[in-house]
């Protein structure tokens, strides 16, 4: 299995990075590799959705189960896809009493790709897109909080 942890300090609120990151729908305007997506449930606490990929051989997508703390984290479980087992975690954490003091932003991902004769071409490629989500939300929180 495949781990990936990666951080970040950002001028931006917990609130303004959480917000990025559970706009599931938003995705294919940022993520070139993201072609769709499809939000199948929501709630406060949790979201359903499916992500369909475009030119790499994943399959057509995987759907996941993201259970929500807002402002604070998403926890993200695979219920359906191309993976063996695809689990994440997106903290954000405040690094002052105000919204003006910023944040420091934690991705982590572990993940197996399910095909073994697939998982040596795949893996590589799905870390790379996991390894630049965090510069990827930090350019669009530039585009729409205005760049600190």
């Amino acid at each position: 299995m495949k781990h990936i942890h990666k951080t970040a300090l950002v001028p931006y609120s917990a609130s303004n990075m959480y917000q990025l990151v559970n706009a599931i729908e938003n995705y294919p305007q940022f993520l070139p590799w993201c072609k769709a997506t499809e939000v199948h449930f929501r709630s406060e606490t949790r979201i359903d959705a499916t992500i369909k990929m475009g030119s790499i051989a994943l399959g057509t997508g995987f759907t996941t189960r993201n259970d929500l703390v807002p402002n604070q984290s998403i926890k993200m479980e695979l219920i359906e896809g191309p993976f063996k087992s695809l689990r994440g975690l997106w903290t954000f954490q405040s690094l002052g009493d105000d919204t003006l003091s910023g944040c420091k932003i934690a991705l982590t991902m572990d993940f197996e790709i399910s095909n073994p004769l697939l998982r040596k071409t795949l893996t590589p490629v799905f870390t790379q897109i996991v390894c630049s989500l965090i510069d990827a939300f930090i350019k669009r929180a530039h585009e729409c909080y205005g760049k600190k």
